[in-house]
């Protein structure tokens, strides 16, 4: 018994310490077939604007391997590593990477398997031919960042919306150094919008389910037991087997 009470006792102090891991940053990790980055091809702005109340959501699925950059993915070309999506007539700066969870600290990604992330500066993501209404995306970020959304391409012209992202990666608790916790941002705004800013947390921030035009990206992950749960369940546990101890004692010496 006294084996099992020092036991319970290290395994509080393991998962209280662990509580304070910084997670692992996000890196592009390309796959074998992936060449260096590439500039995107600007669109010929030959695709009709959504419509009100229609909405894309794009979910980062069907990119090759382990990762690549997007470029114009979804825009009638190729990621890096040649793999092709639905022409929606939406590109990508260089720095957009879309990974594989099982290659990223990264768990309960809304629309496994792929996610998407900056890779070392501001992402960009172009709409030539414009949308309306609102814009919507789930994240788990572990640093703060903004997303602005601009009425010209390469955030040029007037800024339509503003958003602050805050700090959520593991708002519900996670393994340690894990993004696991996802929160659904959406930002309405009046006008046509032809690009959007993502500044602040390049490597530091998950995103999936991007979506033009509606309010909600799809849904989302169910999160994990918290950590402070985790934590009182443990001391719980060493209480309990504290009260044993002491009640066995007591019994041998009557």
């Amino acid at each position: 018994m006294k084996k099992l009470f020092s036991f319970l006792g290290f395994m509080c102090i393991v998962i209280v310490l662990s509580a304070q891991v910084r997670p692992t940053r996000l890196y592009f990790i390309p796959s074998a077939s992936s060449p260096k980055k590439v500039k995107p091809v600007a669109d010929a702005g030959h695709h009709a604007r959504l419509s009100p109340g229609s909405a894309i959501m794009l979910d980062f699925e069907g990119v090759t391997g382990i990762g690549e950059y997007l470029l114009n993915f979804y825009n009638g070309g190729v990621a890096s590593g040649g793999s092709s999506g639905t022409d929606y007539g939406i590109s990508f700066s260089s720095s957009a990477a879309a990974a594989n969870m099982v290659a990223q600290p990264v768990i309960n990604v809304p629309s496994p398997d792929f996610f998407l992330f900056f890779d070392g500066g501001p992402g960009v993501v172009n709409i030539p031919a414009g949308f309306t209404d609102i814009f919507s995306f789930s994240y788990s970020s572990s640093e703060a960042g903004t997303v602005n959304i601009f009425d010209g391409v390469d955030g040029t012209g007037a800024i339509l919306a503003s958003l602050p992202i805050g700090i959520n990666f593991q708002n519900v608790g996670c393994p340690p150094a894990f993004y696991c916790n996802w929160d659904v941002a959406s930002m309405p705004f009046s006008g046509i919008a032809r690009s959007i800013v993502f500044t602040g947390n390049d490597n530091n921030c998950a995103y999936d389910n991007m979506t033009f035009g509606s309010v909600s990206p799809g849904p989302s992950s169910v999160p994990a037991l918290s950590q402070w749960g985790l934590i009182i369940l443990c001391f719980s546990l060493v209480a309990f087997g504290g009260m044993f101890i002491v009640k066995k004692r007591g019994t041998a010496t009557i």
